[in-house]
């Protein structure tokens, strides 16, 4: 690539603070460092002192480092790096090794197919939940969880809201998801909002069913609070879990509802026959866990 030389008047004012960056750059340790990799002398130097001198600058935030939630770099968790390509200063942000440390624990986000979780909880593991003080029944719960991994079904969380039941599965899809499998973590009152206001768009909805009917994994959180119908669950949930059960796909269910009332729920048209026929389908998915204690949400406030 061609350089190419723009020559343009300064005034002594200019002149002496850029003479004063060029200065100080020679005598920084970090500047010879990088002419030394880069092979490039002063005259180098003192043509690209103005980009020299932002690198310095982005280099000493990273001083004394705050954290990344405290970080003073204009791009959050990135630094400026430099390198000579043909003669050419290229300036680039990178991942700190902070930032690129949060990026390798979140690797596995490309293998969800859909996730409704909070992007911080990508980090979750199941090893990484701690037992200590838990209640008998909340680690009893987590046994039953880690068991599945090395089974076919999966288990039906149920209890009251604020329990943990969002928590654990969410881990437990992360461990999936690492091992490189395809896993959809779907919370059900969101998904079937986003499927009736996509009603125009059958090319979408065809999309998001066979997200649910062929992930490797499939995590439905909260089933029973999404607004129920004939339509939700002859046309949404009832072919999905046919399908799955059809043809043994691990699935996950966390629900506020016991079994027997979202039998009563899901016959919002009187149905009980095709509310029957999707309760034995969940059946077949996963065995019930019941998840018992108080409210972590209140506990936290």
């Amino acid at each position: 690539m061609k350089r190419i030389e723009i020559h343009t008047e300064m005034d002594e004012t200019t002149l002496a603070a850029r003479k004063e960056l060029v200065d100080r750059l020679k005598q920084d340790p970090r500047i010879i460092q990088f002419l030394q990799r880069e092979k490039q002398d002063g005259r180098f130097l003192e043509q690209n002192a103005g980009a020299l001198g932002r690198y310095v600058d982005s280099l000493d935030l990273c001083r004394n480092c705050p954290g990344l939630q405290l970080c003073r770099q204009p791009m959050k968790g990135r630094g400026l790096s430099m390198h000579v390509q043909d003669g050419i200063l290229e300036e680039t942000y990178v991942p700190c090794r902070l930032q690129q440390t949060v990026q390798d624990r979140r690797q596995h986000r490309e293998n969800y197919r859909i996730y409704h979780g909070d992007p911080k909880d990508l980090e979750l593991s199941m090893k990484g939940i701690s037992m200590a003080g838990e209640t008998p029944e909340y680690m009893n719960c987590y046994i039953e969880a880690m068991r599945t991994a090395a089974e076919d079904g999966g288990i039906f969380l149920y209890g009251q809201p604020g329990t943990g039941k969002t928590y654990l599965l969410t881990a437990l899809a992360n461990d999936f998801a690492r091992q490189d499998l395809k896993v959809s973590f779907v919370k059900v009152p969101l998904f079937v909002q986003d499927f009736r206001q996509s009603l125009d768009d059958p090319d979408y909805r065809h999309e998001m069913l066979g997200h649910l009917k062929f992930s490797d994994v499939l995590f439905l959180d909260d089933l029973g609070s999404e607004g129920i119908s004939k339509w939700t669950r002859d046309d949404i949930l009832f072919p999905v879990l046919d399908y799955r059960m059809q043809n043994g796909k691990k699935t996950y269910f966390s629900s506020n509802y016991t079994p027997a009332e979202l039998l009563e729920k899901y016959q919002p048209d009187g149905d009980r026959v095709a509310s029957l026929r999707l309760q034995e389908r969940l059946q077949s998915l996963a065995r019930p866990v019941k998840m018992a204690g108080p409210s972590r949400r209140k506990s936290r406030t």
